[in-house]
């Protein structure tokens, strides 16, 4: 049986994308990121485009078209109502309404977003800010003014031999606001750290997770993102690192040069 997870990112004046996630014997097969060459005008018609992406796809990866079962998953009902009243949906391909925030269709999701595979400058869609150390006053910041603290973990349990798997966390001094976002890397390299960046950084950008990130509780101004030895791929050159958080958002970058785990980070927030 063949599962299609599919998304779409409707930009107005820019291109939209769509992405899709093609399980197999529920084992990841596929991942891509496509342009849609047609100027989709509103959210509605990109979905629609991404369903027709993942219909394309049942053909492309059925082992046997005379036996095919599909299932396309999509996160706008009003797209699914319009094909499952196309006629299409029959015993072989069925389509599925899910929410975004569920594992895979978060993953369709991230993969539709666009965004540019180069590293150097500002092609990288990322930018660059000073490291700054674990000083005092940084400390008593965090502790005083409940900043909110970014950082990268891996999830081995969800990771592949070819890919891995970030988890996002957001701490504050009192608790964990946030654990729940993860974000899929090829491996390879300091390039797997910066797809992972891109990836989170462009997720963060859209008003949707900002405004589900704020009802946790998350302060985006004035953050910190901890550079730890999961993301260490993202320093440059000199005292400087890319940064997973958006440009427009004020923060800063910190990293202990001895001991860059976060548990160290908050540790030494509780000695102080």
């Amino acid at each position: 049986m063949v599962e299609i997870y599919c998304d779409s990112s409707y930009n107005k004046n820019a291109d939209s994308y769509i992405g899709c996630l093609v399980l197999q014997g529920n084992k990841q097969i596929h991942q891509s990121t496509t342009k849609i060459v047609t100027k989709p005008k509103d959210n509605l018609d990109c979905e629609k485009e991404a369903i027709k992406m993942a219909l394309s796809l049942v053909d492309l990866f059925a082992t046997n078209r005379n036996d095919k079962v599909a299932t396309i998953y999509n996160d706008s009902t009003e797209a699914i109502k319009h094909f499952r009243n196309s006629g299409i949906d029959n015993d072989n391909v069925k389509f599925e309404y899910t929410p975004r925030e569920k594992e895979h269709q978060s993953i369709a999701d991230s993969l539709s977003k666009s965004f540019p595979r180069g590293m150097q400058g500002s092609s990288t869609g990322l930018h660059k800010l000073d490291v700054g150390p674990l000083t005092k006053d940084t400390l008593s910041d965090i502790a005083t003014n409940k900043r909110s603290v970014f950082y990268l973990q891996i999830d081995k349990a969800k990771s592949t031999i070819s890919e891995k798997c970030y988890k996002l966390v957001i701490q504050s001094t009192e608790k964990i606001l946030s654990e729940d976002r993860l974000y899929y890397a090829k491996k390879g390299g300091d390039g797997t750290h910066f797809n992972a960046a891109l990836q989170v950084c462009t997720d963060i950008s859209t008003p949707e997770v900002a405004s589900a990130l704020a009802a946790a509780g998350v302060e985006l101004e004035n953050s910190y993102f901890l550079l730890t030895n999961k993301t260490s791929g993202l320093r440059g050159t000199g005292n400087k690192a890319f940064s997973i958080l958006p440009h427009d958002i004020k923060h800063r970058i910190i990293c202990d040069e001895v001991d860059m785990s976060a548990k160290h980070l908050f540790q030494r927030i509780k000695e102080l």
